[in-house]
């Protein structure tokens, strides 16, 4: 769970800035690490008055998710290859597990 942390941080970052450019608000990205409550909530109003439906919404959470996409390179995603899974009963996971300990 803690590993994950860092990616959320990274995706919440990245989501910030996108919103921020998305608002012709470039110039207001928070480039400190840290905000006080009350600025926190100012930048989330700020953000928030950049739409007002859910379509708009939606093509808010659309351009967001493509920038973040894009800046960790992966737009467009890559081809996905099929899965060939080998699954193993009990008893051959612990003699694979045994024969790679070595007893």
């Amino acid at each position: 769970m803690h590993a994950e942390l860092p990616h959320l941080a990274a995706v919440m970052l990245g989501a910030a800035l996108l919103a921020s450019v998305h608002a012709g608000n470039a110039g207001e990205f928070v480039q400190k690490t840290e905000q006080t409550e009350d600025e926190a909530k100012a930048q989330l109003a700020r953000f928030a008055a950049t739409y007002t439906t859910k379509e708009e919404w939606l093509v808010r959470a659309a351009t967001n998710r493509e920038g973040i996409l894009r800046g960790a390179g992966l737009y467009p995603l890559p081809e996905k290859c099929p899965l060939k899974p080998i699954t193993h009963n009990r008893a051959q996971v612990r003699r694979l597990h045994r024969a790679q300990r070595g007893f």
